[in-house]
């Protein structure tokens, strides 16, 4: 038994438009679950089976399917993407707390004219991390994007339906035939006492999706017998429609019928062969429902017997005895549906074209943050050991002054990631010193002082110094 209820919203595969559907539950008839969208005042079309229920909803976030809408125009990403620059630049500029020991000596004053080359390389390293980020995201999306066809096709049982109702009435006399003094479609019509037919017929295009769809209508009446004998009587021109739905309407003269085929029996010598008349509808329909492209004719009929004195409707050909004659006609057409391909995760992921300029805009924007922070890395310190310090460690460095007593030990390290290591196993912020030979860093522990000195010159490791001479 289904675990699913009225009043569950879930998630099917509408196997009409293979596209996944997440709806309300609404009613359950023969079978199958009749759903609804909450904003929709009509239910599906589709009646999914549980076997094609995905799952049910367990929660929602009021407000997602707006954002993610929104998301969907490049601009508003670009607004997006912008907002997450600004917070990795003020993210990489957070200042660590670092407690200050009591009663130990001060080892370097801050500098703040010396912050600016450290603050450009923070932002420079922010904005390249971002631009990587970025780019690789976007540039992940242009491959799928690009990769993917707009469009596909799949061939559906029913991708239209051909549909129609014939209908006749008469005005004659009040009598025991007809109290009523009216013919109605489904009665006998006594040529006796009838003069002429009103005959019509109703056309409708039945489709899933919205059409736009014109063509042409018009109605005859098909005199024969079984001798071969065949006559067209036109009864309504052809006319043009618009839209979905038409209707024709036209009279038959009884009268002119009867002589007609007492003419036909006199000349061809079978007075005893049987005749039918057929109502015959002239359908012609161009124009598109969806995606797809329509361009048909229908042609049903509804016939009728001829004895010499009754127009009696028959039943379908090939239908048992004791059918009913019935008034409608309908025709499935099978075919092919176009669906656009989309690129991302549920009802809510973006169209390959609308991907596709996303992925572009957000290509450009990348690189262009990219360059902008790879711009400020090199010009505040190139490729220079100082410089690939501070593009690693910026956050973590304070440019200062420093003036160490005599008495203090100094210990010199030979790479930047000991003096690192140090720093975080005392809680201490780097101090950096610019001198003429190149940079000093130093963390003081409250006891030692420990050093590391960058060279100008590209490469190679800082020699560790005798004595602390500055």
């Amino acid at each position: 038994k289904s675990s699913y209820e009225v009043g569950d919203t879930v998630l099917y595969q509408d196997r009409e438009t293979n596209v996944r559907v997440l709806h309300r539950i609404v009613a359950q008839r023969g079978g199958h679950f009749v759903t609804k969208g909450d904003n929709n005042d009509f239910v599906d079309p589709v009646r999914p089976l549980p076997d094609e229920v995905l799952g049910r909803m367990w929660f929602s976030v009021p407000g997602a399917g707006s954002v993610l809408s929104w998301l969907k125009q490049p601009v508003h990403l670009a607004i997006l993407l912008g907002l997450l620059l600004l917070v990795g630049v003020g993210g990489g500029r957070e200042v660590t707390q670092r407690r200050a020991p009591a009663n130990r000596p001060v080892v370097a004053l801050p500098d703040a004219a010396a912050n600016g080359p450290a603050v450009s390389a923070t932002v420079g390293r922010a904005f390249a991390t971002v631009g990587v980020v970025a780019l690789a995201l976007f540039a992940t999306l242009a491959v799928v994007a690009w990769a993917t066809s707009e469009s596909s096709t799949r061939p559906v049982a029913r991708l239209y339906a051909h549909a129609g109702t014939f209908a006749y009435s008469a005005e004659t006399k009040r009598d025991a035939v007809y109290p009523s003094g009216t013919v109605e479609t489904g009665m006998p019509v006594f040529t006796r006492l009838v003069d002429t037919l009103r005959v019509s017929f109703s056309y409708r295009l039945d489709a899933a999706r919205a059409s736009d769809l014109h063509g042409s209508i018009g109605l005859d009446a098909v005199v024969r017998d079984t001798s071969g004998w065949e006559r067209t009587l036109l009864l309504a021109p052809d006319r043009t429609f618009v839209g979905p739905t038409a209707s024709v309407e036209g009279l038959f003269d009884v009268d002119a019928f009867e002589e007609l085929v007492v003419q036909a029996r006199e000349l061809t010598a079978a007075p005893l062969a049987a005749i039918t008349v057929e109502l015959r509808p002239r359908v012609a329909v161009s124009g598109t429902t969806g995606p797809t492209r329509v361009d048909d004719t229908f042609g049903p009929h509804l016939d009728f017997s001829y004895d010499g004195t009754t127009l009696q409707p028959l039943p379908p050909a090939g239908a048992s005895p004791g059918t009913a004659p019935s008034f409608s006609a309908r025709r499935l057409e099978p075919g092919t549906v176009t669906l656009p391909r989309t690129v991302g995760v549920g009802s809510h992921a973006f169209g390959v074209d609308d991907a596709r300029r996303v992925s572009l805009l957000g290509v450009a924007a990348s690189l262009a943050v990219l360059l902008l922070g790879a711009g400020l890395l090199v010009s505040t310190g190139g490729v220079s050991r100082s410089g690939r310090i501070e593009a690693r460690h910026g956050s973590r460095i304070v440019p200062a002054r420093a003036v160490v007593p005599e008495e203090r030990w100094v210990t010199d390290v030979d790479d930047i990631e000991d003096l690192v290591r140090i720093a975080d196993a005392y809680d201490r912020v780097i101090l950096r010193v610019a001198e003429d030979n190149g940079d000093v860093y130093l963390v003081d522990d409250g006891i030692a002082v420990y050093r590391y000195r960058a060279r100008a010159e590209q490469g190679g490791a800082a020699s560790p110094l005798p004595s602390p001479s500055w």
